[in-house]
């Protein structure tokens, strides 16, 4: 489930094992309005799909993955795990979406030296999260074409990350992924927390509420209003 750099996680078991969970009969509506969001996404820069446990967040993600890959606008993906302190820490996030796209994005894997140069730079200790973020995502992506095919990152489970590294996750993803190429857009699914959405402002996201097992119903319609 890693590559043998520790910075580096890989999710295709996830996508796999989640994905076939997945009766197409069922949240068409979802992918749908995902796909006419993905297809002019406008300001928006990401799509975030909140609900609570069981609901199928999850298997909506590794589904939407798998969709991606089909059509070749897959960029990368990440499976947060709370009892899984890697999948939790931002260097690795940092690390597993630059692994992923030198894979789906030749002009990027280019300029950043390939996925060699990634591990190379995410051995190098002296790098903090915003020196990786500039050296493996932002310089590299900035140099590709500004009209280059809309590519999808999906997260998901956000709301797993684990309260010690909680405030840097969402301190490279609040204020370091907006920074990114516009044509590079994001799927993001959470529980409904507060926080999550205060995080994705930047954003600009187009919010969709799946309904499950919350007995509140009065807090699902406060957040479809």
């Amino acid at each position: 489930r890693r590559s043998s750099d520790l910075e580096i996680s890989s999710f295709e078991s996830d996508i796999e094992y989640f994905a076939k969970f997945y009766d197409p009969d069922t949240r068409r509506w979802l992918f749908d309005d995902f796909d006419w969001w993905f297809n002019d996404p406008g300001d928006s820069r990401a799509y975030v799909l909140l609900g609570d446990a069981g609901v199928g967040k999850t298997i909506i993600a590794a589904a939407l993955a798998k969709r991606a890959l089909e059509r070749k606008s897959f960029g990368a993906c990440y499976f947060c795990l709370h009892k899984d302190t890697l999948r939790s820490d931002p260097r690795n996030l940092i690390g597993t979406v630059a692994y992923q796209l030198c894979e789906y994005n030749e002009e990027y894997r280019t300029n950043v030296g390939g996925r060699s140069r990634v591990t190379t730079i995410l051995a190098n200790s002296a790098l903090g999260l915003i020196e990786l973020f500039t050296k493996l995502l932002q310089e590299p992506l900035g140099k590709c074409n500004t009209h280059s095919k809309r590519m999808l990152v999906i997260i998901d489970a956000l709301d797993e990350t684990n309260h010690e590294s909680r405030k840097d996750f969402f301190y490279v993803l609040r204020d370091r992924f907006p920074l990114l190429p516009k044509w590079l857009v994001f799927f993001i699914t959470s529980r409904p927390e507060e926080t999550v959405k205060f995080n994705l402002k930047r954003y600009n996201p187009c919010i969709k509420i799946c309904a499950g097992n919350d007995q509140d119903d009065d807090y699902y319609r406060q957040h479809e209003e």
